[in-house]
């Protein structure tokens, strides 16, 4: 249908040409994608998520651990591919819910489990490029439509999320496509706009609980859009009842389950346990009402890691900075100019047409209502009430209304010729370049003003950079190297010995190998001797003591994998080993200390018989 409107009998062969045109950008976009996406490991939060769609739906029990940390149409979403996989029982009987998703991850050859959960996401990302496309031609034409469409398609924080098994894609697109769609409603009227406005908010609801932010974001927009009470009101009721229906509909299993629905009222599993008050009993799905209870008390703060700094509360700048040091340079640019435009321009190009006077005022009021104020309420929320800031994903909805600014600066420089022209190209092929340096590790992308990556770990963590994603780099680090294996210090949830790593233990954060692993581990010893430190881990937020890795940078760093990965050679320094027998201290591995003390003694030997000869 899409392609349609691409190609109209009187201009077929340029409407051709569009359309194959639009088609490269979004298989451009999906190749991108799951480049990223072959080539993480499962980063921490996809070991919560994954395989619960399967079990929700054969049984309706909420009470599985992680199973409200988020409504289910991501659940939904990595479970899509894995109905010919027999899930065994004792994977949902694990003891939490990370040992869960490393069970479930193990019940296929290699990788295999972790592309079909993440198959369903990367296919959004087209569909992301798709519907930004169609409204900038809808707003400013053609040109800017197919740049919208590039930026979007090129936007690395888009491409890295993409690529997993997460919700915060989900709700990029689904954010983006209510905003569409009521816009579409307001602007149209007609009752089938009214059911598709609806049943777009429902999906977002399903997809994240931010989501309920769309219920004061549309009417501002709206209001400052020309709303008019007296016509619409009811109107925009009706959108909010059907999406309330179709969030009820996403929840069908809790309802047709009885005993799981009567397990949930009864308690559960998660933390922060509380009633649920009598508005979520009467509007909303009981799971749902838990989950924004459980979220609620979860914002109280969680540990993050900002510019050197480690705490519970939060800081107010760590969005804007975290934007601005994520969001590549020629992206930043454009949108700003295309923001520019649509307050000072005077003459828009309106299918085919230019147009001045009150025509184009009440349209660059419209486009400024409905494109500017949701991403800015959006910031606004995250910058002023949240207290989690553990990643720039949070504000990952407001790239596509960005995208479409900057197809709009990208027309106009187009317009101008000459100078403006190769402006234009000059910036595309920017932000192309940036795209490609960082491929396929698009998780620790960072813009040139902080120094990439290597700048960016002095600014952020977390989702930002190091999430656990990096163990398929290091294992073929260890390959190329001909190493039997290393030292290891790990962020995330993974399972080393999935890739085939051979690896000494040491205390990061989540991951503890089973004790099968654990006693192979302790009778390991690296030679040479070479440290993997996940750079969450150098950071140190989750640790008890932030510097507990910082000695190590007085060593050589020999390799940075996959911008998560730093690989250090201790060479058979007898002091390396006495502080990494302090930190099994720390850690209660009094095991690996004795064992440490006892290498760090052998080494010291070595070194003296080396000096005597």
């Amino acid at each position: 249908m899409f392609i349609d409107r691409l190609i109209r009998p009187r201009y077929k062969g340029a409407m051709r040409v569009r359309a194959i045109i639009l088609a490269a950008i979004m298989v451009l976009s999906a190749f991108l994608v799951y480049l990223g996406g072959i080539s993480a490991s499962p980063t921490v939060d996809e070991t919560h998520y994954v395989g619960l769609g399967s079990y929700l739906v054969q049984e309706g029990d909420w009470r599985l651990k992680g199973a409200i940390l988020h409504p289910p149409l991501s659940y939904y979403l990595n479970s899509l591919l894995l109905s010919g996989i027999e899930i065994p029982e004792e994977v949902w009987n694990a003891p939490d819910q990370d040992s869960r998703g490393r069970a479930l991850y193990r019940l296929g050859n290699g990788d295999r489990i972790v592309l079909l959960t993440r198959l369903p996401f990367m296919a959004l990302v087209p569909v992301l490029v798709l519907l930004v496309f169609f409204e900038a031609k809808r707003r400013f034409g053609t040109t800017a439509a197919f740049g919208a469409a590039l930026l979007m398609a090129l936007e690395p924080n888009v491409l890295a999320h993409g690529g997993l098994a997460t919700p915060d894609l989900l709700l990029t697109v689904t954010f983006f496509w209510v905003l569409v769609r009521v816009r579409i409603w307001h602007e149209n009227r007609g009752w089938r706009n009214l059911i598709w406005a609806g049943l777009a908010l429902g999906l977002a609801f399903l997809s994240k609980f931010t989501a309920i932010l769309l219920l004061g974001i549309i009417p501002v927009a709206a209001l400052l859009a020309g709303f008019r009470v007296r016509q619409q009101l009811a109107g925009y009721g009706l959108i909010v009842l059907i999406a309330f229906g179709a969030l009820h509909l996403g929840y069908l299993p809790h309802y047709t389950h009885p005993m799981g629905a009567a397990a949930l009222g009864a308690g559960t599993e998660e933390p922060h346990r509380e009633s649920v008050s009598p508005f979520w009993k009467g509007v909303l799905p009981r799971p749902f009402g838990k989950g924004i209870e459980f979220q609620r008390n979860a914002n109280a703060g969680h540990r993050a890691f900002f510019r050197g700094e480690v705490t519970d509360g939060g800081w107010k700048l760590y969005y804007p900075v975290a934007f601005l040091a994520k969001t590549a340079i020629p992206f930043l640019l454009l949108a700003g100019l295309g923001i520019v435009l649509l307050f000072v321009g005077r003459r828009e190009r309106h299918r085919g047409k230019r147009d001045g006077g009150a025509g184009s005022r009440k349209r660059r009021k419209k486009n400024i209502a409905w494109l500017l104020i949701p991403p800015i309420l959006l910031a606004l929320f995250f910058i002023f009430m949240s207290r989690i800031n553990i990643g720039l994903r949070y504000l990952l909805p407001v790239y596509p209304f960005l995208a479409i600014a900057g197809g709009r600066a990208l027309a106009w420089l187009i317009a101008r010729r000459g100078i403006g022209t190769i402006a234009a190209s000059l910036l595309i092929a920017w932000q192309a370049a940036g795209t490609a340096r960082a491929c396929p590790h698009f998780i620790p992308y960072f813009n040139e003003a902080v120094g990439g990556s290597e700048g960016g770990m002095e600014l952020l963590g977390d989702s930002n950079l190091d999430w656990g994603q990096g163990l398929p780099a290091l294992a073929k680090w260890i390959d190329e190297n001909e190493l039997e294996g290393v030292y290891l210090a790990y962020f995330g949830n993974a399972d080393p010995t999935r890739y085939g790593i051979k690896f000494r233990f040491l205390p990061g954060w989540l991951f503890a190998p089973s004790r099968e692993v654990r006693r192979e581990s302790l009778g390991y010893h690296p030679d040479p001797e070479f440290v993997a430190i996940g750079r969450s881990v150098l950071q140190g937020f989750w640790l008890p003591d932030p510097d507990l890795y910082d000695w190590i940078r007085e060593y050589p760093r020999v390799a940075v994998l996959a911008g998560a990965i730093e690989v250090y050679d201790i060479g058979g320094n007898p002091e390396a080993h006495d502080k990494l027998a302090w930190i099994y201290r720390r850690a209660g591995k009094l095991d690996y200390v004795q064992d440490e003390l006892l290498i760090g003694l052998e080494e010291s030997k070595r070194l003296n018989a080396g000096d005597d000869r």
